[in-house]
């Protein structure tokens, strides 16, 4: 059987963790080796978890969730940043589009909340694209688009960069699906951020 090539097309999300250092500089290594042990590394399969909890009694819907958990989306830990990705064809139809997108949004806006009633606030971005992960080594530019763009956050949150906002947006156009769910996942809004501030849509 032909394995699968680590490159791959689709979603990416950088996230970290805000007052890491802190938390080390101020706490004895027992203490942040709990937290990274019973918390933070648990804290991506957990968010999957609960996702398919969410959907068990919506026999079509669980069935895609679990498969694409199971089969799709990936997570690394690296200290205190979480890289996700999920292979996603954008040239897909409509309906596959708008399964694919609701998906990782739904995921990371989950991740993002139990990350935070966890005490550990995340910021981050995510990215379309092409990139390689391969165990501990990744390249591609979304990964490098998504984590210089969560660098400049000044919040706890994630946004999307300009490319994927533009084409997350042509998207809308075409299929109905996602308009419905921009009110809940994506909001056009004026981030805080280190450089200077342009108009990104966080989720």
């Amino acid at each position: 059987m032909e394995k699968a090539s680590p490159q791959k097309e689709g979603l990416v999300g950088i996230f970290d963790i805000l007052g890491y250092q802190y938390i080390i500089d101020n706490n004895q290594i027992n203490y942040v080796a709990d937290l990274i042990s019973n918390i933070l590394l648990p804290l991506p399969q957990e968010t999957a978890d609960k996702l398919i909890q969410t959907y068990k009694t919506t026999p079509n819907i669980v069935d895609y969730v679990s498969s694409a958990i199971k089969d799709d989306l990936k997570w690394r830990i690296f200290s205190d940043t979480i890289l996700l990705s999920f292979p996603f064809d954008a040239k897909k139809p409509p309906l596959l589009i708008s399964k694919g997108y609701i998906f990782f949004l739904n995921y990371v806006s989950r991740f993002l909340r139990s990350a935070f009633d966890a005490g550990l606030p995340l910021r981050g971005a995510i990215d379309y694209g092409e990139f390689y992960i391969k165990e501990n080594c990744f390249a591609g530019k979304p990964i490098i688009n998504s984590y210089r763009l969560s660098q400049e956050l000044q919040i706890s949150g994630c946004a999307m960069t300009e490319c994927l906002e533009k084409q997350f947006n042509a998207h809308l156009e075409n299929e109905e699906a996602l308009k419905k769910i921009r009110s809940v996942f994506v909001l056009p809004y004026l981030v805080p951020r280190s450089v200077e501030d342009h108009d990104i849509s966080p989720l």
